[in-house]
């Protein structure tokens, strides 16, 4: 199975420090010299559109930026510094919360599933101008769901944070921008190429403009521990809904790995064969957690057994199902081995990555997903909103293992439903205030970055 990966973050402060960083401590290992490329460097190299800027408007505005531009190296390195694009004025200093006086950065790195990704490749490789156009509104797309979705959140959470005294941090209503890039390779494994695997890179500068223009941090912890999946949903909705009309037919997937399950789109008309053919870190990544598994395993029976011995107990000749359990590789434990395969990439030209993709492919009988006309559907809005407020307020929906909920719960719960039924990211907004107009706000939740919710018989 191919797993989709989720939006997920990685805090940065100085982009080279970062990249440094992911190589020392991501890998387990200590390497003793400076990496010789920077973090903007990594997300420009070899991708097929330079920074672009997104954000709202005001925040655009504070930042000296303007929506969907190209920034400088230099209007790029102000930011990170705490101050205004356009003129080097001071924006913002956050006493201990970066080196040097300068800004953090969150990367929120939103990918698709591999059939879109083996998608854009073939368009790619084919040669014709119709394709490559094609291609290129996909990457459009795609690129532009993660950063409306960040957007859309924005309106309605508190991803803001002020320090009202020494310790107090209030949640603020504000609005976040940022740099985006896309990129469409992986690194490759053992012998082979770069395989497709299309993705976004979105930065978060450490700024955020409140509602009276005024500068505070972001709440990245609100973003992660509450609206990461509604963020993934939207943004998998606003995807699907700019894929129909450019003639590619989406549907709803229900993605496992262990006890966790997600739901994002696919293509319909996708080839899981070819998928997994080009995929080959994912088979390597898979590989290596069983082999730790087994390992793991193998070490504990050994200590339990050499305990029995000790004890003057039974040895036991194998391990409990409990035991087996906690042998698993846990999520740390992944990443490493996830950053242990890599490989420098082989920093191919474009044209060839191409051609390379392109007899892959060809060997492989690959047949285009795209359908023309025959791809535009849409949901019922109208059934679908008096179905979601019947389960959350008769039903007990939200309230299963608490009787208060928050509205990313709302949000959450209604963009998964929206993901489902095939509705629009807009439905989702007008589904989400719906249902809230139904339920009761708990006293003092407006201080809240949520607020506080519960059905009216709770």
């Amino acid at each position: 199975m191919i797993q989709p990966r989720e939006i997920k973050q990685t805090n940065a402060t100085k982009y080279n420090e970062y990249l440094e960083k992911e190589g020392r401590d991501r890998t387990g290992e200590k390497q003793g010299k400076t990496l010789d490329i920077n973090y903007e460097g990594y997300l420009t190299k070899n991708a097929p559109n330079p920074t672009r800027t997104w954000g709202s408007e005001r925040w655009l505005e504070r930042m000296g930026l303007y929506q969907g531009g190209f920034p400088t190296p230099e209007e790029i390195e102000r930011i990170t510094n705490g101050l205004r694009a356009s003129d080097g004025s001071q924006l913002a200093t956050f006493k201990g919360t970066a080196a040097e006086n300068r800004i953090a950065f969150t990367d929120y790195t939103f990918s698709v599933p591999k059939s879109i990704s083996v998608e854009i490749a073939y368009l790619r490789a084919s040669g014709k101008t119709e394709d490559n156009l094609r291609a290129r509104a996909m990457t459009d797309v795609i690129t532009d769901s993660i950063t409306s979705a960040l957007q859309e959140v924005s309106d309605v959470a508190s991803l803001g944070r002020k320090r009202t005294d020494k310790n107090t941090i209030t949640p603020r209503h504000a609005e976040i921008g940022g740099f985006v890039n896309n990129h469409e390779v992986a690194r490759p494994v053992g012998t082979s190429i770069e395989a497709p695997h299309a993705h976004v890179h979105c930065r978060v500068p450490n700024m955020a403009v409140m509602d009276d223009g005024a500068v505070c941090a972001v709440n990245n912890y609100e973003i992660r521990n509450n609206w990461l999946t509604a963020l993934n949903a939207i943004s998998n909705v606003k995807m699907r809904e700019g894929l129909k009309p450019l003639g590619y037919r989406c549907e709803d997937v229900v993605f496992s790995e262990g006890k966790k399950e997600w739901r994002q789109i696919d293509l319909v008309h996708r080839n899981e064969e070819v998928n997994l053919l080009m995929s080959p870190r994912h088979a390597d990544v898979k590989r290596a957690e069983q082999e730790l598994f087994q390992e793991k395993q193998h070490v504990l029976l050994d200590r339990v057994q050499k305990k029995a011995e000790a004890a003057g107990r039974d040895i036991p000749r194998e391990l409990t199902t409990e035991q087996i359990k906690k042998c698993r590789p846990t999520r740390k434990e992944q990443e490493i081995l996830g950053q242990r395969i890599k490989q420098k990439k082989n920093d191919l030209a474009p044209e060839q990555l191409y051609k390379e993709w392109g007899q892959e492919l060809e060997a492989r009988n690959y047949q285009s997903a795209w359908r023309g006309d025959e791809a535009k559907t849409e949901g019922d809005y109208k059934a679908t909103l008096d179905q979601v407020k019947n389960q959350v307020l008769q039903h007990d929906a939200l309230t299963e293992n608490s009787s208060y909920f928050t509205r990313a719960d709302i949000y959450k719960y209604c963009s998964q439903e929206a993901l489902r039924r095939d509705l629009t990211s807009a439905q989702i907004h007008e589904l989400s205030a719906a249902v809230e107009s139904e339920l009761i706000a708990l006293p003092g939740s407006e201080d809240s970055a949520n607020g506080l919710f519960t059905t009216k018989h709770m």
